[in-house]
């Protein structure tokens, strides 16, 4: 089968390079397009469960409410209770740096007590000014360098009551946290940090750095750690919850559920233009080659041997392409992060991935859907041209009106598939991903597709006679034979 398949296809393919190299490139680059946008949205969402962990800390347990956020006066409860160690109030908003366009995480926090159980370390000139003043920050060593600032230098931030001029108090100079979002960090005292968001007496949330052991039992047994975030509870109003910084990372990534699906959903069209360049591919090799097809039929070779054939091809097809996609789509995942995280960003919240984490399950997903598609384009012009009599494949007779007896049955399917994308795209999301929508799109794209045959056929006859009046016999020709040759898109093949 093997030999055969040389004998067949190769020969081919050395006459027809460009066409070659123009299907073994759409193949790669629809692979290529999908590991790309899953690396990006791997690293994406780790970066977001980093930035949680190191803004975090040392604490292992957070107070967290809705968005109106808890009241100030709850924080004495939870700093009373036995298992805790350190209770840290925390306001957190995101707000937009004017000057750089940027958004920046501004965490107001008490800044006597926050160092340590975050364990990070700043240089201060005036210490008392950072309390004693509201317009006065701190800002990472990353970000004074980018945007060139210095203890006192001005910045002015869009708050809930407009734009407010802010002076650089401090600059962190070590710690994790001077890393944390790429840098866009700003701590500020947590009275100062009310007043610029208008939010006096409002905490969003209080993280809990438990102590060494309760009740007699270590609090790294994540059962105990269970155990004291309930009992906790039981001190706080209703509404309110205990629960680990992981719980916070996963509300975080849930937000981006969205957008990376989006992301997914596209680079799969990206994988079915390379669908389409194999079918194309295909069918035009099993018209070229329907007298040996016609030859091997009648030495005795069964239909389902030559549906194996062409398809073996397909096969060969993705598993090339999908070589050469895996290599370009870990080039181009760097750039897709760069664009995932500044799209995030500005959307959403700051993200600072800037390493592309290879590995294999997103890779080999990627090539088996690459392989997968092109078999499946190659497998459906196979097993038409395998399914045509002998007699009549050896004659080297025209194909003009094959695909009309199709017509009728594509324009019913096309029907079919835009009618029901038009019901998908009125249905709502499902767990806030909107996956009708998603099917509604891929409804348009194989329903105008399934609808090309006969706008071929109408074209050609309207043009017609504007060809024949312009370029003559010629321009007739080229009309007629546009008319004749869409069975190709119908997959009807006569001889």
């Amino acid at each position: 089968m093997i030999r055969l398949l040389r004998y067949t296809a190769w020969r081919r393919l050395r006459s027809d390079r460009l066409r070659a190299v123009i299907t073994l490139l759409g193949i790669a680059l629809g692979v290529a397009v999908v590991l790309a946008i899953e690396l990006a949205n791997r690293a994406t969402t780790r970066s977001v469960e980093t930035m949680v962990e190191t803004i975090a800390g040392r604490a292992r347990l957070a107070v967290r409410g809705d968005e109106a956020g808890i009241p100030e006066s709850l924080l004495a409860r939870v700093v009373d209770h036995p298992g805790v160690a350190a209770a840290l109030p925390v306001i957190e908003a995101r707000l937009e740096h004017v000057e750089s366009g940027r958004p920046l995480v501004v965490l107001g926090v008490d800044l006597l007590a926050d160092a340590g159980p975050r364990g990070y370390a700043m240089t201060l000139q005036k210490p008392l000014e950072l309390v004693s003043r509201p317009d006065r920050v701190i800002v990472t060593g990353s970000f004074a360098d980018a945007e060139s600032l210095s203890v006192g230098s001005p910045l002015t931030l869009v708050t809930p009551l407009g734009p407010r001029v802010v002076r650089v108090g401090g600059i962190l100079s070590g710690g994790d946290m001077a890393d944390a979002v790429g840098g866009r960090l700003i701590l500020m005292d947590i009275r100062a940090a009310q007043f610029l968001l208008a939010r006096p007496g409002q905490l969003d949330r209080i993280d809990i750095v438990p102590r060494g052991e309760w009740r007699g039992r270590t609090i790294t047994d994540s059962g105990v750690l269970a155990a004291l975030a309930g009992d906790i509870s039981l001190r706080l109003p209703p509404g309110l919850r205990v629960e680990p910084p992981a719980a916070r990372a996963a509300e975080a990534v849930e937000l981006l559920a969205s957008f990376q699906v989006n992301l997914r959903m596209v680079s799969l069209v990206a994988l079915f233009v390379g669908l389409f360049l194999v079918y194309n591919t295909m069918s035009i090799a099993v018209v070229q080659r329907r007298r040996e097809t016609g030859i091997l039929r009648a030495l005795g070779v069964t239909k389902g041997r030559l549906t194996f054939l062409i398809t073996l091809e397909g096969f060969a097809w993705g598993v090339a392409g999908s070589a050469l996609g895996l290599v370009l789509g870990v080039i181009l995942a760097r750039g897709a992060l760069l664009a995932v995280s500044s799209t995030l960003g500005r959307a959403y919240l700051p993200v600072s991935a800037t390493e592309v984490p290879l590995s294999w399950p997103p890779m080999v997903a990627a090539a088996l859907l690459g392989i997968g598609v092109s078999t499946v384009a190659a497998w459906l012009p196979g097993r038409e041209g395998a399914a045509q009599p002998p007699a009549i494949t050896i004659r080297s007779l025209p194909f003009q009106d094959g695909g009309r007896r199709r017509l009728g049955a594509l324009v019913a399917l096309a029907a079919v598939l835009l009618a029901g994308a038009g019901i998908l795209s009125r249905l709502g999301p499902v767990n806030g991903v909107a996956w009708f929508g998603y099917l509604a799109g891929f409804g348009i794209v194989f329903g105008v597709a399934a609808l090309s045959p006969v706008v071929c056929l109408l074209f050609s006859r309207a043009v017609r006679p504007l060809y024949a009046a312009r370029f003559g016999v010629t321009g007739a020709l080229a009309a007629d034979n546009l008319g004749r040759s869409h069975g190709r898109a119908c997959r009807c093949r006569r001889s």
